[in-house]
Parts: structure tokens; sequence; C-alpha cells
């Protein structure tokens, strides 16, 4: 039975008279509270957007989760059509999840809020808890009208004005629309929880402009292709002159996700952090205290702040992408050099760039199978007149090649000459020995480079765990009091397409936790509650309860090489999609994920400085 069946069985339940008691008793009948708890039933369920998928069948294989049905609203709007009562508990929980994906849309419910400034469409301004702007930014689509484009600015800042309660808020910035500078406004007056930035800009927008207060209580911040700017990272460290409101080192933040990194972010990343430690003098003074010197230092001085050293940057042309990876890593150095700001901070993740899937190895008929053929025959007069059979090789056509040898033309394999005549044990053993020489050079040529892109990520994201550790233990935060967790996860098969950012949008609109926040007061059923003398609603801000029975989104994804140790399969082709090449190919690596014992060969090419490969392979501990 469907969400709108369930509700209607309810009506026809209540409104059949039992007793007399109960005679001419009606669904409007019933209390406020309990007309909410049937609309609230009418919401979907969030859907697992946690990648890759958990279970003993998931695969790295191009399957994005998905939004929830929208017919949820039309159960919704059918069940406030039956009375006034039911309006009144119904409209609340409609308007509590905004989706809005098109331009269109955006304007006609900035209208309504334009149109009459009652009580009643306060309320319900007020009631918007999860808001999604459209992915576009104000551009034109199919059915949209110029005046939704012209007026999208008026009509954004129409949105954010009303809504004074948005918790969970979703938007895109392009370089042509406002719809970031709307949110990062003086007049916002709404401080969500969660919020998700995509950029569709060629470059991460100044902040320098905007007012950043709105994410004054933020504690899950999710970037896409957005850099956490020195602006930005000031006014979360509650720096004076950056418009912070709150002391420094006391911000919410708990999780932090950086999305659609360079592929090449970690690429030099250690010798990156070490030419600013050098800078700062940190490197030499852990040395003094390595070697007990520390008579001979100075009184110890607040810890300096990575501000100081913005200006040393390596040369762009040393790095592999240019200036966009020193500005990653410049990002990442100056967010772990000053962790000790965010004691709150207990989870980062760095999702890079997806790398394409490495081709799959050849066939043994695609390089070369063994067959017997002929010599040319010995000229005539010599000591044996008669052919010598060896092992040759053949391409795409063996055994059917002809062969030549100095001007004598070949031979074809013929009936008396036949090309199965089986090898004896020492040519088998020849050929198998050449088999696998061949097969082994093969597989570090198609492998050896991205074993090398792991280790540098491996080696990159340990001395950046490292910093964040130093920064936060000068500030007496240790892993037991206030543990930290620092993840390199897997990008999004789609790259936080918009069918992907709705889904994790909906994750966190419809999760049991959310839901349970929304509904832990009764104050909060229906139109009746009315604001406090503060103008706060008795529901609002409250915390919301553990996320235990949620489905996993985004902030569950677990690190690449946890994964390389406890689900290795999952970047392991075995060609089961493949019938006809199934029982001749063996598994194969993808690259997708790193491997705990990759070839030795991947280390070959690197420098001298990465001591971690152990002798035998490049091993990378789980």
């Amino acid at each position: 039975m469907d969400a709108s069946a369930a509700a209607a069985a309810a009506a026809v339940e209540v409104t059949q008279p039992t007793g007399e008691s109960r005679s001419g008793t009606t669904l409007s009948d019933l209390p406020v509270e309990v007309l909410t708890i049937i609309a609230r039933g009418l919401l979907p369920s969030g859907p697992s957007t946690a990648f890759p998928p958990r279970g003993s069948k998931a695969s790295l294989g191009r399957a994005p989760a998905r939004m929830p049905s929208l017919a949820y609203l039309r159960h919704l709007l059918v069940f406030a059509l039956v009375s006034r009562a039911c309006a009144a508990a119904a409209l609340p929980v409609l308007y509590s999840v905004l989706l809005l994906r098109r331009t269109r849309q955006v304007r006609i419910l900035a209208d309504l809020f334009r149109a009459s400034r009652t009580e009643t469409h306060d309320l319900l301004a007020m009631r918007v808890t999860d808001l999604y702007l459209t992915p576009y930014d104000g551009l034109r689509e199919a059915n949209d009208r110029r005046e939704d484009a012209e007026r999208w600015d008026d009509n954004v800042r129409t949105l954010f004005d009303a809504a004074r309660q948005v918790d969970n808020l979703s938007l895109t910035t392009m370089s042509t629309g406002s719809a970031l500078q709307n949110f990062l406004h003086p007049r916002t007056q709404a401080r969500p929880r969660e919020v998700t930035i995509h950029n569709y800009s060629a470059s991460t927008p100044d902040l320098h402009t905007m007012d950043l207060r709105p994410l004054s209580e933020v504690t899950h911040l999710h970037l896409v292709q957005f850099r956490p700017t020195r602006a930005m990272l000031d006014f979360l460290h509650g720096v004076e002159g950056s418009g912070a409101k709150h002391e420094p080192g006391t911000h919410p933040l708990t999780h932090l996700r950086l999305s659609s990194m360079g592929c090449h972010t970690f690429h030099g990343l250690p010798e990156y952090i070490e030419t600013r430690e050098r800078a700062m003098g940190r490197e030499q003074r852990a040395a003094n205290h390595a070697t007990g010197r520390v008579a001979s230092l100075p009184e110890a001085k607040p810890r300096e702040r990575a501000r100081i050293t913005d200006h040393i940057h390596p040369d762009p042309r040393l790095s592999l992408t240019g200036q966009r990876q020193m500005w990653a890593q410049e990002c990442l150095y100056n967010l772990a050099a000053d962790a000790d700001l965010l004691p709150n901070l207990r989870l980062v993740q760095i999702e890079v760039n997806a790398t394409s899937i490495l081709p799959m190895p050849s066939q043994p008929m695609e390089r070369e199978s063994p067959t017997v053929t002929l010599d040319p025959p010995l000229p005539t007069g010599t000591a044996s007149g008669t052919a010598v059979t060896n092992i040759s090789t053949g391409g795409f056509g063996a055994p059917f090649d002809q062969y030549s040898a100095s001007a004598a033309p070949g031979q074809l394999a013929t009936i008396d000459f036949p090309a199965d005549v089986p090898l004896n044990e020492t040519e088998a053993n020849e050929w198998a020995a050449r088999e696998r020489e061949f097969r082994a050079a093969e597989e570090r040529q198609r492998t050896a480079h991205r074993d090398l892109f792991w280790l540098q990520v491996r080696e990159g994201k340990e001395a950046l765990l490292k910093l964040f550790r130093e920064a936060r233990a000068s500030a007496g935060l240790d892993s037991a009091s206030a543990p930290f967790e620092l993840r390199v996860v897997l990008t999004r098969p789609g790259g936080w397409n918009n069918a992907e950012a709705q889904a994790e949008f909906a994750a966190a609109a419809f999760s049991p936790a959310r839901r349970a926040a929304r509904g832990s007061r009764v104050d909060e059923h229906g139109l009746l509650s009315a604001p406090s003398s503060d103008g706060q609603l008795p529901w609002a801000k409250q915390s919301p309860p553990p996320p235990s029975s949620s489905p996993p989104t985004c902030w569950d994804d677990e690190d690449v090489f946890e994964l390389a140790a406890t689900r290795p399969w999952l970047a392991v082709y075995d060609g089961s999609s493949d019938e006809e090449r199934a029982p001749d190919r063996p598994g194969w690596w993808t690259g997708e994920l790193p491997r705990l014992n990759a070839s030795s060969s991947s280390s070959s090419s690197s420098s001298s400085s990465r001591s971690s490969i152990a002798g035998g392979g490049a091993v990378l501990d789980a």
C-alpha cells in the first residue's frame, strides 16, 4: 500500500462510526498533532548515497543514487484538500522541503511570498528547513520565461529574506549567477547547519566582497570544485577583521568535504608542506627538540599562523598541472596548519577527480601463440638435408603465417608438416617461461604509473595528516578526547551532476534523524504555533538526534586505502559481464583503488625520498 492509500484508509477508519461515543467523528476532528504525523508519514525515505554502496555485491559501476519520486507532493496536496485542519497540518510539511530545480519554480515561489505579507505566508516561509536551488543559477531552460531569468536576482533575494529557518541548503554558483552572493549577504538571517556549494565557474568566487555570517553555525560543509580560500578560513577560524562574530577556535564545524579536487593534488604535497614549514621555522624547532636542544631556544611563542607564509609558492612550472595544483595544495596546507582553530572538526574528506580505468590486458591470441613451423630447407650438399623443427611465434593468423629467413621464401604449414605437433617438455618449459616474462613485463607497463599515483596519494595524505595532528596537539586536542579522521574518498561516478546532487540533498532532507528533529516538539505541528518574542519558532534550531538509523550519505564514504584492505575486489574486473571472454581472461586490476602490495616496478621511477617502499614491492599499509 502506498502512502496516499494509507492516508485514505486512515481517514475511512476514523469516519466509520463504531459506537455511540464516536458517532459523527470525522478526520477534521482529530488533533492537529495527529494530522501532522499522518502528513509527515507521506514523506519519502532518504536514499543511500554512500559510494561505493554497501553490500557484498557492490561495484564501482556507473549507477549513481537517485532522488526519490516526487509523488509525495501530490499525496500531500490531496491530503491538504480534505479539510482546513488537514491543510493546516499538511502545508508546513509540504513547505519544509523545497526542491527548486527550475528557474521558473523560484520565480513562482518568490511571487507567492511577495503577494501578501500575511502571518500565514510568514509562517510557511519559516517552515522551510531544506532548500535546494536550481543548478543553473538563473539560466533559462525549456519552458522558462524571459522574466524568470531577468528577475532571478530579486527572486533569490526574496527567498533568503523569507526563509529564515533554513537548516539544509544546497546551491550552485556560476560566473553569471547570483545565488551564492544572495546567500552570503548581510540581509540573510538563515544560519543553516548543512551547506553544499557547487561551483561551476572556472575559478573560486571572491569571498572578500561577501558577508560570511550565514556560515556561522554550519557543522557540515561540502564544497564541490570550490576551494576554501583564505577569506573563508579566516572566518571559520574567527580571525579579527574577517566579519566573524565568534571567538577564535569556537566555530562548530565538524565535517568538511572537498570534492572534485584535481587528480594531482597530492603530487608533491609533502615537498610543498616542507617548504612552507621551513619558511615558518617549525622544521628547525622540531629538529632541535628531537636532539634535546630545547634549552637554547627562546621562550615559546604563540603558534604562528599559516597566513604569514601565504606568499611563498613553488614554481608552478614544477607541478604537473600548474597553478591549479598550487592553489589546491595551498588551501590544504592552510587548513591543516591552523587546525587548532577548528577544535570541533572531526572529519575531513578529500575527493580527487576520477582516474580512468586501466586498459585490460591483452589475451594470449592477441599477443602471440606457440606454433611449430619449419625453417627454410637447407641448401643442397649440407650435412643434413632435412628441416629443423623450432618454436616460432605467430600473430592473429597463427599457425597459418608465412615465415621467411634470409632470402629464402618461407613455407606454409601443410598436411605434410602440420602446425599442431606437440611440443616436448623442454620446448614447453621454454615457452611457458617466455610467456610469464612477457605477461609480467606487460603488466608492469600497464600498471606502473597507476601504482606510482596511489603511492603519491598515500604519501601526501600521511604528510597532511601529520600536519593536522601537530596543529591539534598544540591546542591540547588528543586523539582520545577529540578524535579526528582524514579520508581520501572516491569520486562520484557522475562527478556530482544534477542527479547525484539532488540525491544527496534528499538523503539529508528525508533522513529519519532530520524528520525526528522537525517533529520533536508538539508546538511544531500545523500552522497553529506562533513565533516567540524573539521571532524564533519554539521548535527551531534544535539539536537533531544521532543519525544512527539514517541511510549512509557522502559523509560515510570510506577511505580508499581502507577499501583496498577490506573490499579490494571492487577494483578487480573478472570478465563476468563479457560471457565470451570470461573463461579465457582472468580477473585484472582496474586501478580505481590502490593495491596493498603493488608491483616493485611502480617505485622504480619514483624519487629516492620515497623510503616507505619496501624491497620486495611498494607496500601500502592499510
